[in-house]
């Protein structure tokens, strides 16, 4: 008799605010930047308002043969202009960590902040530079990038 109760005063509590169902992300983008810290591709989603998330994952080969892989995961904003509606930006932080492959299991992990502004040349295609900063100066990276929008 508990159970029926219970389940009716959900029932009823779910009808009486109208519940409405989560949205699942359909905004996508992706893209390719070349920075002084190496090659990127980056992916991102929109959930709504603007509000996101993007990963990126770079690499670097250095002339005496080492390689470095940097990766980062992070919530984001995306702005477009009113008037200038060519015209767009994202901020966001997240978290960082590098030489995942030769440092696992213990990644190390830091705060960090990525920002872009970007122009669209063709429908879907924008270009434009990019900063990423971290706590450690080495790490952080400028660049510029292409991002192809997949809705």
């Amino acid at each position: 008799m508990r159970k029926l109760i219970l389940a009716f005063i959900l029932l009823s509590f779910s009808t009486l605010t109208r519940a409405q169902s989560i949205k699942i992300p359909t905004d996508y983008e992706v893209g390719y930047s070349l920075g002084f810290e190496g090659h990127m591709l980056f992916a991102a989603t929109e959930i709504e308002l603007g509000i996101g998330a993007e990963g990126y994952y770079q690499t670097n080969l250095q002339l005496n043969g080492d390689l470095s892989d940097n990766f980062y995961f992070g919530i984001r904003y995306r702005w477009q202009g009113y008037e200038l509606t060519k015209w767009e930006g994202t901020i966001g932080a997240g978290a960082y960590t590098y030489n995942i492959i030769s440092s696992f299991p213990i990644l190390p992990l830091q705060a960090a902040f990525r920002g872009s502004l970007r122009y669209e040349v063709f429908d879907k295609l924008h270009v434009g530079p990019y900063v990423f900063l971290t706590a450690a100066s080495n790490d952080s990276d400028v660049g510029f990038g292409l991002v192809y929008k997949l809705y």
